[in-house]
């Protein structure tokens, strides 16, 4: 905690790993039809999955039609496409979006109600802006924080070895009985994910330094990392970027980057989450963190509504722009030769540059809507 008060931050759970929208086909129930779906943006390499299937991570929508018999094709927006291309980034950025960040500030308040009540303080405390100096009141216990991150890792653990039990038993329910399995798992796996993110937030806020040169630094070494790791910045990257219908396909199988041919199941699975939930989404965190805080201390702090407007009006034209021009981008024939040599010899730094905007505009309305 910071000065006795809540951290304002949160991320959404998708998170990306729900950080990123993966296209997975697992059966061919649909094989040879047409359907909606989102399409790749090529802004980040081509997984491999279990399957030998190859799945992009996606960094924003693009609505169009895709056949299975033809892969994935990209059709220009034009039409009722067209309408369906300019109304859903505004449902999802100021629908839908707000209500997650609504979902997310619940959770994470239940969670400081948990840790008060582990530490012996009063409920209330660190939520209703109250002086609780005077009753002795500090940090959490270092056990209060480790133990249920410990917890939360363990379950998160069984949700990764046990997805392929999970999901062929998904498979054999009835509609009805598949639909609210599916919804039960999914609020599962977001509380969980508040959890993991409280926790380490927590540890962050106490037993560092609150510096901002500090945080700054720890944050650039953390996103250069993930480059190092991954080669792209787009787990930084959330809703509402990042949307997915509920699929038993996206939310109970977790996609995996490695290469895995002849290599067990369950072996995979347990690298996958050694990866993911204890290596990339801690330096994801560290990352928020640390420029979350900084907009905390110095944009505005004494004047809350003027930090919140400055947030959503920087963050909110940046995303329309993302959302709207991707597309163009995408289709645009570069002829300058300079560039083109640019881009030959550094095929990533173009997404990374963009991904680093997406995580920006991400960074700004969360903010915005989670001090509102």
């Amino acid at each position: 905690m910071i000065d006795g008060k809540t951290p304002m931050l949160n991320l959404s759970n998708n998170a990306p790993r729900r950080f990123s929208i993966i296209s997975k086909h697992f059966d061919n129930d649909e094989i040879n039809q047409p359907c909606v779906q989102v399409i790749d943006t090529q802004l980040s390499q081509a997984l491999p999955t279990a399957h030998g299937s190859t799945n992009r991570r996606r960094l924003m929508p693009i609505i169009s039609i895709t056949d299975n018999k033809t892969n994935e094709a990209s059709i220009k927006p034009k039409g009722a496409y067209l309408i369906l291309f300019i109304i859903e980034p505004i449902i999802t950025g100021c629908l839908l979006f707000p209500l997650l960040v609504l979902f997310w500030d619940c959770g994470w308040n239940l969670i400081i109600t948990m840790l008060n009540a582990l530490n012996g303080y009063a409920l209330a405390y660190n939520l209703d802006g109250v002086d609780y100096s005077e009753l002795g009141y500090g940090t959490y216990s270092p056990e209060s924080l480790v133990v249920p991150y410990v917890i939360d890792a363990i379950l998160f653990l069984i949700l990764y070895l046990g997805q392929d039990i999970f999901y062929n038993f998904l498979k054999k329910q009835r509609t009805i009985i598949r639909i609210l399995l599916t919804k039960i798992h999914i609020f599962i796996l977001a509380f969980l994910y508040i959890i993991q993110w409280e926790m380490m937030w927590t540890i962050l806020d106490q037993y560092t330094s609150q510096d901002w040169g500090f945080m700054l630094v720890f944050s650039l070494a953390s996103a250069f990392a993930l480059i190092a790791l991954t080669g792209t910045l787009s787990d930084l990257v959330c809703s509402p970027f990042v949307v997915c219908y509920d699929s038993i396909e996206y939310c109970i199988q977790f996609e995996c980057p490695l290469a895995t041919e002849q290599t067990k199941r369950w072996k995979v699975n347990l690298m996958n989450f050694i990866l993911y939930e204890l290596i990339i989404s801690n330096m994801t965190i560290i990352v928020w963190h640390g420029f979350y805080v900084i907009l905390d201390q110095y944009l505005y702090p004494d004047a809350q509504d003027k930090s919140v407007w400055i947030c959503l009006v920087i963050g909110y034209p940046l995303y329309f722009l993302l959302m709207y021009c991707q597309y163009y981008f995408e289709q645009s024939n570069w002829t300058n030769k300079f560039w083109m040599m640019f881009l030959s010899n550094f095929p990533q730094f173009h997404r990374n540059f963009i991904h680093a905007l997406a995580f920006a505009s991400c960074l700004f309305v969360w903010r915005g809507w989670w001090v509102f």
